[in-house]
């Protein structure tokens, strides 16, 4: 059903920029077409091919041939000569006692399961990507958005600024210093202008192509704090769901049934065999026609008594493996502590940046509207006006960059968690 739903949002896509593009949208169509899903699904494919296999091992095997041609071997007894052969026979092999099978069942299935866990994790890591290169670009608009009203606030005050100077009341370095300010922010569009590009280009690179500037990206809508767990739950989550854990954990135990494998050949191994079968032999020169039937049921049994200290010497290396994966565990888990610990403190971080810049930005507003009437009549200079331009410009900048962190922070959350928390 996944893959359905993937291949119609991919033709949706194709189609043309019919709706504003949802960060779940983007993250689907990425799945979809990453090289990096495809060839994680292609291993979790051969790894359940494997696992068949391994299955297989443990129940019987039937097996027909027969074959059609001349015989001869020199005899005594007539007739002395070659005969037409046909032979069939059906046999029947089933594993009765191999210590190894049920070893070897183990390894196949944890290793199916990494596999799962591993696709897993490429499409989190494919999904953060995306969501953070979503609102990139939607960072990157608003920054190109605030930069514009800037400057179309420079060329009233410019326009104001000259008429002022014709009637005398300021003198011509007032003029050039917002004429000073409109190229300083002509520069600063050109930025954001090559910002967005760059950030258009990096977000359509994840898509697998496109075109994501003809498309409207549908806008956040902030609502205020969400509830985040303590710390040690996210941790305990993490520990629970992460996918590269998991991966390690099934590898743990791969490196821990590697050791009873290589020991396998310490015992015995049983087998019982039966066939039955069926021989027509016709020699011609002397009209002689055999038909014979034949049978047998036994036991096959073998023991590797002596092989010159090589089943030591693989147990050694399977359990120095086993020991070595063990102590990379520790190391596994002190990363997903720090990078949930660095999680949670950015997703803290960003609330509270959020709450300061909001208020920044509203003190902004308040100032650049008391700028503007003061400097029409005549109560400011225009460097007072010009600065609380630049302080706004400024916090609406920092203020829609903190919204944006915010919702990238959150997604982090889930990244470094395994699961969705938000």
């Amino acid at each position: 059903m996944r893959k359905i739903a993937c291949l119609l949002i991919v033709v949706l896509g194709l189609i043309g920029p019919a709706g504003a593009l949802t960060v779940n949208d983007s993250v689907e169509l990425a799945l979809a077409k990453n090289p990096r899903v495809i060839a994680a699904r292609a291993t979790l494919d051969a790894a359940s091919s494997r696992l068949v296999q391994a299955r297989s091992a443990l129940f019987p095997r039937l097996k027909l041939e027969g074959g059609v041609g001349k015989y001869y071997q020199e005899s005594i007894v007539p007739p002395n000569e070659a005969a037409d052969i046909k032979t069939y026979t059906l046999s029947l092999t089933q594993p009765v006692f191999i210590v190894s099978l049920p070893k070897l069942l183990t390894i196949a299935g944890a290793g199916y399961r990494g596999a799962r866990e591993e696709l897993r994790r490429t499409e989190s890591d494919v999904a953060f990507s995306v969501t953070s290169a979503y609102y990139g670009v939607l960072k990157a608009r608003k920054g190109k958005q605030v930069v514009e009203k800037a400057g179309e606030s420079l060329e009233k005050y410019l326009k104001l600024s000259r008429i002022y100077y014709d009637s005398g009341i300021i003198g011509r370095e007032g003029v050039m210093r917002i004429e000073t300010e409109l190229l300083n922010n002509k520069v600063a569009r050109i930025k954001a202008r090559s910002g967005l590009q760059l950030a258009e280009a990096a977000f359509n690179n994840l898509l697998g192509g496109g075109s994501v500037s003809e498309r409207e990206l549908e806008d956040i809508s902030f609502t205020g704090a969400s509830s985040l767990p303590a710390f040690s739950e996210l941790l305990a989550q993490a520990l629970a769901e992460r996918p590269d854990y998991r991966s390690f954990r099934e590898g743990l135990t791969i490196a821990k049934e590697s050791v009873g494998l290589a020991a396998a050949n310490y015992w015995p191994s049983f087998m019982l065999v039966g066939s039955s079968g069926r021989s027509i032999s016709y020699y011609p020169a002397a009209g002689l026609n055999l038909d014979l039937d034949s049978w047998q049921v036994f036991l096959s049994g073998s023991w590797n008594i002596f092989d010159s200290f090589e089943t030591r010497g693989k147990v050694a290396e399977a359990e120095a493996g086993y020991q070595a994966a063990r102590a990379q565990g520790d190391q596994l888990r002190d990363g997903i502590e720090l990078e949930v610990r660095s999680a949670n403190l950015e997703y803290q971080a960003a609330e509270e940046q959020i709450a300061a810049a909001q208020a920044a930005a509203d003190l902004a507003q308040k100032t650049m509207r008391l700028s503007e009437v003061n400097y029409e009549q005549h109560i400011t200079t225009f460097l007072s006006l010009l600065d609380s331009r630049t302080a706004l410009t400024a916090a609406e900048n920092t203020l829609w960059g903190a919204k944006y962190d915010l919702e990238i922070a959150k997604a982090k959350i889930n990244k470094v968690v395994g699961k969705p928390i938000f």
